[in-house]
């Protein structure tokens, strides 16, 4: 039985390493793949409290080799309460919500870019559930940036003037605009933006429409249900296959232990040697058992946070973060595994 239950945790070990691997999502390419030129992310909030987001990106593509040319980016958006996603550029053939480990928005282009093109691009969005009450105020806490694997020549962050009380950081004003301009921002950087009103500046705040950055659809949860529950099905088909293979010896070995059975069925107790008295049991009784059980899952998320970045073009396709997993190598592990417990 011993040797049953370390085949069971080494083929589980195995299944959460897979997890893991498919969970990657912040492997560096040994190069940089692309540029970002110029960052321009422009705030105009609404009467409601919610924001109109505006970003507009010059990208230049520095490698085409690595990971072929670029075809489509995905751009990181607060949450995924955001409706009205619009093109505001001629080369963008199709643009959607995309949920991937975190909220963004995915833009596909109307032609490939190659290495030492440039793709100058704008988009817009609705977002809500931006901002967060106090006894008298209403705020904002915004971080646009955060492009884990490409650097920033240039970003300029612009929020609309109206009603402001506070803003954190500006370096002049322009059009009715707070800008502000920040050169070479590294690897994961971002800006910080904070900016505050008196809650009378707008109608119809509501404290359940305070932010929220959640991200995971109603699809995403079905996918991780379904995934917990075939995992929980290979488990229990592991724990089949050790009962029916028990070593007679190990069966009615002479020490009394715990009872092992198993639902609706007849079954020998595992622990049939000898019964309370100390006296030995040559031929245990059959029994049987009608029984129901219950359980408790957990399911713990760690959400990257992309309040604005993106990811090159791609990725899933061309295996960029290296998730792509041989399926006949996991199945011969598996197997291998099974095999040993037969």
């Amino acid at each position: 039985m011993k040797r049953a239950i370390k085949r069971i945790l080494t083929i589980i070990t195995v299944i959460i390493t897979l997890l893991c691997i498919f969970k990657t999502s912040t492997i560096k390419a040994s190069s940089d793949l692309d540029y970002i030129n110029l960052y321009e992310v422009v705030v105009d909030p609404r009467n409601d409290g919610t924001l109109d987001i505006s970003i507009h990106l010059n990208w230049e593509v520095l490698d085409s080799t690595s990971e072929g040319p670029l075809e489509w980016v995905k751009i990181g958006i607060p949450n995924k309460y955001v409706d009205e996603i619009e093109a505001a550029t001629n080369n963008i053939s199709k643009i959607k919500y995309y949920s991937d480990n975190g909220s963004y928005i995915r833009i596909d282009f109307s032609k490939k870019y190659h290495a030492n093109e440039v793709v100058d691009f704008a988009f817009k969005f609705h977002i809500s559930r931006m901002y967060k009450l106090n006894d008298d105020s209403c705020y904002y806490d915004y971080n646009p940036g955060w492009f884990e694997e490409i650097k920033i020549k240039k970003a300029i962050v612009k929020w609309k003037t109206d009603n402001v009380n506070y803003i954190n950081t500006y370096d002049y004003i322009s059009d009715g605009y707070y800008v502000y301009e920040k050169t070479d921002l590294d690897y994961g950087e971002c800006i910080k933006v904070k900016a505050n009103y008196a809650k009378e500046s707008f109608t119809g705040l509501s404290e359940k429409m305070q932010y929220s950055n959640s991200w995971r659809t109603t699809k995403d949860i079905i996918i991780i249900a379904v995934v917990i529950l075939i995992i929980i099905a290979i488990i229990v088909g592991i724990c089949v296959a050790a009962k029916v293979s028990t070593d007679p010896y190990m069966e009615n070995r002479g020490f009394c232990g715990p009872h092992y059975y198993f639902f609706h069925s007849r079954h020998r107790y595992y622990s049939a040697g000898v019964d309370k008295t100390g006296k030995k049991l040559v031929n245990p009784d059959m029994v049987m058992h009608s029984t129901g059980s219950g359980g408790h899952s957990s399911c713990a998320c760690a959400c990257a946070c992309a309040c604005a970045g993106g990811g090159r073009a791609g990725c899933s396709r061309k295996d960029f973060y290296n998730t792509n997993i041989q399926t006949i190598r996991i199945r011969k592990i598996l197997n291998g595994e099974l095999n040993k417990l037969k």
